[in-house]
Formats: structure tokens, sequence, C-alpha cells
């Protein structure tokens, strides 16, 4: 269940709880907190809900993992997007080290935020198929793709206008 609002800048946001206790479940998120955002999240705590981060390597609770990965005032859409990576990323880790009391404790924390009509034996097969796909590598990558892109203007807005072909192509490369 989600709760809406709107946040200090006038965006409509969701009330991320699930996120912060996933994260806190599997005793935190290991991430490399630059000086900028560290400052950009500890010196407007209203905008970030009262979270105070230090830059350096860190284990993030959910609540400082949430205001982390909201950071979008320090540089670009792109870099934001790249940090809410950073966070899955690690999530993933956790999940692929396969401690079954974390796993136990994440799935049983996260349960009741989610609305289904799956049964538990349903639940509980689809979650054993997907840790054969955790066990991997992890490749990310972001979409449009470098130089697929450029600044654009449409009705006075600044927007990205992207190469579809190219991003097509690339994609497509990147999955094969």
């Amino acid at each position: 269940e989600y709760n809406f609002g709107v946040d200090i800048d006038g965006y409509v946001v969701a009330d991320f709880e699930m996120f912060k206790v996933l994260v806190d479940s599997i005793g935190g998120v290991e991430v490399e907190v630059t000086e900028a955002e560290a400052k950009e999240v500890t010196n407007h705590k209203k905008r970030y809900g009262n979270v105070t981060l230090e830059a350096g390597k860190h284990k993030l609770t959910g609540e400082q993992a949430l205001a982390y990965c909201r950071i979008r005032k320090i540089d670009t859409d792109f870099m934001r997007t790249k940090r809410q990576r950073t966070v899955i990323k690690s999530i993933l880790s956790e999940v692929k080290k396969g401690n079954p009391f974390k796993l136990i404790n994440m799935a049983m924390r996260s349960a009741p935020y989610i609305e289904t009509n799956l049964t538990k034996g349903q639940l509980m097969r689809m979650a054993m198929a997907g840790m054969t796909c955790v066990k991997g590598e992890m490749v990310q990558q972001r979409v449009p793709f470098e130089h697929t892109w450029d600044y654009a203007n449409k009705n006075g807005a600044s927007v990205i206008a992207i190469n579809v072909e190219k991003n097509k192509e690339q994609l497509i490369d990147t999955i094969y």
C-alpha cells in the first residue's frame, strides 16, 4: 500500500516504507557516499526525512538509503538513477550471499506490504526460482545509452531527445 503525498519540491511521492523495511531487514546496504551527497542530505533535513549522512563508505539504514536514492539537486537525473542502481546492487549482493535467516527475515518483514492473489506456496516457488537468477554476475546499463541522446526543448520544457534506433541496437547488444 502506498500513501501518496507531495514532497517539498512539488513532486508526487509515495511512502516507501517497504523499501526501508527491506533494506533494514538485510542489515543495511554498503554505499560509498561522496562529500556532495552527504552535504545535500544533511543540510536539507526536511527534504530527506531528517537523515544525516557522512562522506565515505558506510552501511546505510533503510531511511538513509532512501534519502541517498532521492538526491537530485546536486547533479543530473542520470546520477540519481545511478545512486538507485548502486543501492539495488547492494541489496542483491546481500541476497546473493544466500543467508537463509536474512532472506526469511526479509520476506517476513516485507510481506505485509505486498498484496497479491498468489498463494504462499506460489510465492515461495517463485522466490526459490528467483534465487537462481541472482547467482550470476550482475550487469547494469542505463538507457538511454551514452551518446544516444541530446537535450531538447519541447513546448518550453527541457527534455531529453533519444535516438530510438541507436538505443534499440545497444540494448540488443547488451542483452545478447
